[in-house]
């Protein structure tokens, strides 16, 4: 009975031990580096480029508008139909998967062909040239 006791005895105080260990050994130091916005690269290449395409005839920016708010939203920023992912959250490579998969018939639920029917005309530079505004610019 006393090696039980003992033995209990001795377990309590490394468990004592183990559970008080004091925590300010374990601090981490992080250090942050604070950039100004002047140093973050500039996208006007990018902006310049993505605006300045013809998508069927129409400005970029009045293509998505005409064709692409009404479900997504002026910005991106709605789900459409409360089924699709919210496109201003998406990359460009996202994007760009996305609509190629909806014009080939190899992406989309719901509403895919919804989706091949706006755009099925559109060939894939214009394609890419609206993920690079959508990911870019809204």
């Amino acid at each position: 009975m006393k090696k039980i006791v003992a033995v209990v005895w001795i377990a309590s105080i490394f468990i004592f031990i183990g559970c008080n260990k004091d925590s300010s050994t374990s601090k981490e130091v992080v250090s942050y580096e604070k950039i100004s916005k002047e140093d973050l690269p500039k996208n006007d290449d990018i902006a310049q480029n993505s605006l300045s395409q013809k998508i069927a005839g129409e400005s970029v920016v009045n293509y998505f508008d005409n064709h692409c708010s009404s479900c997504h939203g002026n910005y991106g920023e709605r789900s459409a139909l409360s089924r699709s992912r919210v496109i201003a959250d998406l990359s460009e490579d996202e994007i760009n998967f996305a609509l190629k998969g909806f014009k080939d018939g190899t992406y989309g639920g719901e509403f895919a062909a919804t989706m091949k029917a706006n755009i099925k005309n559109l060939k894939y530079e214009e394609l890419n040239s609206l993920a690079k505004y959508i990911a870019n610019e809204l």
